[in-house]
């Protein structure tokens, strides 16, 4: 009987003990200053993370903004290049002769380390399209080498003879391996097509890429100009 009447009396403190705690929290949570320090942190936060999610946005945008102005400026850089050749060299034959070429080209090449991003984007073709044009460069670029290579080989192989040699245009009429001439006139006729091709691909995608940042990136200014190319140190013998 004595148990069970202290069993009763601990449950009467007990069950008193947590009513006066949860008053007292009302009465806590009731107080004006409570809860405005209590709204002030939680509005503090939020405006905190905000703030920091908008800062990180902003930073990764202008990120890939300078990013898409590199790979323009090589694009242009390229296309200023080929322009001057095509230029140059207008008849149909262009290359077809035995004169080396050496030509200030510029050996800028598109660095894709910061253009994933496109593939997330509204026109993710744009990176394969990029890659196309900066080896289409890139092939002319290296045509070149092996042409002028197949030229001086020819030169200095002991079956070939010069018939004439103008001193003024550096127009070369020889004779020789009938197995390097066709050699040379595989790599003329490549080059010329080479050219023809690389320039086609650079103008298209320059193009597409401008019209890219202008959607993609709305309000920025977007510098693009097909400049004269100015005439790089070239030289022919």
């Amino acid at each position: 009987m004595i148990e069970q009447l202290l069993g009763t009396a601990l449950l009467d403190t007990a069950q008193r003990a947590i009513v006066w705690c949860l008053h007292a929290i009302w009465s806590l949570l009731r107080t004006t200053e409570f809860i405005s320090s209590l709204a002030g942190a939680f509005f503090g936060a939020a405006a905190a993370f905000l703030l920091e999610s908008r800062r990180r946005k902003h930073e990764k945008r202008d990120k890939e903004y300078e990013a898409i102005l590199r790979t323009q400026a090589v694009l242009l850089s390229q296309g200023n290049s080929l322009g001057w050749i095509e230029k140059q060299y207008r008849e149909k034959d262009r290359f077809d002769n035995l004169k080396t070429i050496v030509l200030g080209l510029t050996r800028q090449v598109i660095s894709f380390d910061d253009l994933a991003f496109l593939g997330r984007s509204s026109d993710p073709q744009l990176i394969i399209e990029l890659d196309v044009a900066n080896e289409s460069y890139d092939h002319f670029r290296r045509l070149i080498e092996v042409r002028n290579t197949a030229i001086e080989d020819f030169f200095r192989d002991a079956g070939t003879e010069i018939r004439e040699f103008d001193r003024t245009t550096g127009r070369v009429r020889a004779v020789g391996s009938e197995r390097l001439l066709f050699g040379m006139r595989q790599a003329n006729e490549a080059l010329s097509k080479a050219l023809d091709h690389a320039k086609q691909i650079n103008d298209a995608t320059a193009r597409r890429l401008l019209s890219f940042v202008r959607s993609e990136f709305p309000g920025r200014r977007v510098p693009y100009a097909r400049a004269e190319a100015a005439t790089p140190d070239t030289q022919a013998k």
